[in-house]
Parts: structure tokens; sequence; C-alpha cells
């Protein structure tokens, strides 16, 4: 983890050849916002800006900049400081969660990792994305539920089984848009 602390010097102004530490940082906090950053593109800098660049996702390129001062642009709202990090990933999560173009799998997950699905799209991608870690030897560790209904399609009983109701599929696939 990068001290994000130390990237600001005692005048309190970054200092100009620390792209990389902010790079660093911000694709944390993206990550610990729940995107699932595929690249990063520097931009042209602005004027006062230290910092720019474009993250790709899925389905999204995020523009953001840093000034001198470590205030953190995303297009052109200020959404933080470089430096405090939890508002800035408060504001990348209200971006995420209201944006339907943030990520393509854009299933609900609640607080203890299980996906409440509400359209086909999203409970195939969940459902894929069990198998997937099925056929690499590990069990999947949250549960997938029909968002409409609330009925259980796949669960893990322990840490080394997953349980799957063949039944449920078949009336999501129906319910669900």
């Amino acid at each position: 983890m990068i001290k994000l602390k130390n990237i600001l010097n005692d005048a309190k102004t970054l200092d100009p050849n620390q792209d990389l530490k902010i790079n660093g940082a911000l694709v944390s906090m993206l990550k610990r916002a729940g995107f699932q950053v595929k690249s990063f593109k520097a931009t042209k800098k602005g004027y006062n800006e230290m910092w720019s660049g474009e993250f790709k996702t899925k389905n999204a390129i995020l523009p953001m900049s840093v000034n001198k001062y470590g205030d953190v642009f995303y297009q052109d709202t200020n959404i933080g400081r470089i430096d405090k990090s939890s508002k800035i990933i408060d504001w990348l999560k209200s971006i995420k969660r209201n944006n339907k173009w943030a990520e393509s799998a854009n299933e609900e997950i609640d607080k203890d990792g299980n996906v409440h699905a509400k359209t086909k799209k999203e409970l195939k991608a969940a459902m894929a994305k069990a198998i997937k870690i099925i056929l690499s030897g590990k069990v999947p560790q949250f549960d997938i539920i029909n968002g409409m209904t609330g009925e259980m399609i796949a669960w893990s009983e322990k840490k080394n089984e997953y349980i799957w109701q063949p039944s449920a599929i078949p009336y999501a696939e129906r319910e669900l848009k």
C-alpha cells in the first residue's frame, strides 16, 4: 500500500516527479471502489495539473487529473484530496452506482458478497464467474440470488461445498428481463 500522506511535501504541494505514486494510489482507490482497471493512458496535462490520465475499465473510460495541491478531479469535478482516500473512494463508488456504463456486469452485491442478479445478463455473468472459480479447483465464496424474488440459486454451504438449485435457474431466467 502506498503511503498517501507521504506524497505531499511540507509546502502541501506535490513534487513534479511523482507520477507513478499518484497513478498507483488512484489505481488502488479505483480497485477499492469496485472498478476493474484494464489499462491506463496518460493524457495532456492542463493548466495547474501535475498528473492527468484516463483509466479504462470494461465499458468506461474514466478521465482523472491531479493538481499541484493534491486535489483529484474526475472530469471537471473535484472529488477529494490524494492523501484522503476515503472521500475519493466514496465518490468513485457513487460514480459506479449511478452510471450504467461503469461496469458491464453491474450486479448488486451486498455486504456479505452475495450477488443479487436483477437481469438475465447479471445472472449469467454471476453463474459464469462461479463456474470459472469451480473449474479452477476452488469454491466460490458468494451466493447467487434472484434479485426479483430473493430465491437462492447457488450458495456456499461450507468452505469446501457449493450447492446449486437447478430448478431455480429456469424460473429466474423467465422472471428476469
